[in-house]
C-alpha cells in the first residue's frame, strides 16, 4: 500500500471510531458496581423509552426537581438507558448487550424503571411507573439509609411520617 492510501484508511477509521464514540455509548455496568464501595453509593439505573409519557413526566418534574437532582448527585452513580437506542451498549456480568436487551433481563415490560442496584450487582430495590418528586425523594432515602433491610417503603413512611397528600 502506497503512503497515501495508509494514510486515508488511518483517516477514515479515525473518522469512523470517532463518529462511533460520538452517537453511541457504552456503560460498564460491572466496573461500575465495583467502584460503589470506594464511592460509598448506589447504583441507579433509569430505564425510559422514547415517546413514553410517563418517561417525560419522570424526567419533568421528578428529576428536574432541585431536592431529587441534588440528592442524586451526593448519593448514586446514576446510569440512564434509553431502551428505544439500539445502538447504545451495556456490559453486564461479563456480556455486552443494547439497552433493550438489558432491560429484559429484568422482565420488565413497561416504562419508565428505576432500579437500585448495590456493588454486588444485587437489585435492591425497584420504583416502577412515575412516581412524584416528594415520594421519589423518599424513596431515595429508604434505600440510602438501608431501610429497606428493615422494613417495607410503606412501613418506612409510616416511620417517617410520610403524608402520601400534601397538606
Amino acid at each position: 500500500m502506497t503512503h497515501l492510501r495508509k494514510y486515508i484508511h488511518l483517516s477514515l477509521f479515525s473518522l469512523l471510531f470517532t463518529a462511533t464514540q460520538l452517537f453511541s455509548q457504552q456503560i460498564n455496568l460491572d466496573e461500575k458496581a465495583q467502584n460503589l464501595d470506594k464511592t460509598g453509593k448506589t447504583l441507579l439505573i433509569y430505564l425510559h423509552k422514547t415517546g413514553c409519557p410517563y418517561c417525560e413526566r419522570l424526567e419533568e418534574f421528578t428529576f428536574d426537581d432541585g431536592d431529587v437532582e441534588q440528592y442524586i448527585a451526593n448519593n448514586y452513580d446514576f446510569e440512564s438507558f434509553n431502551v428505544s437506542i439500539a445502538k447504545d451498549r451495556v456490559v453486564y456480568n461479563g456480556k455486552s448487550m443494547t439497552n433493550k436487551e438489558f432491560s429484559n433481563t429484568f422482565g420488565y415490560g413497561f416504562y419508565p424503571v428505576v432500579i437500585f442496584m448495590d456493588s454486588k450487582k444485587h437489585i435492591i430495590y425497584t420504583s416502577l411507573g412515575y412516581v412524584e418528586d416528594r415520594i421519589f425523594l423518599a424513596t431515595l432515602k429508604y434505600v440510602t439509609t438501608q431501610a429497606y433491610k428493615k422494613m417495607s417503603f410503606d412501613e418506612y413512611k409510616k416511620h417517617i411520617h410520610f403524608k402520601d397528600e400534601e397538606e
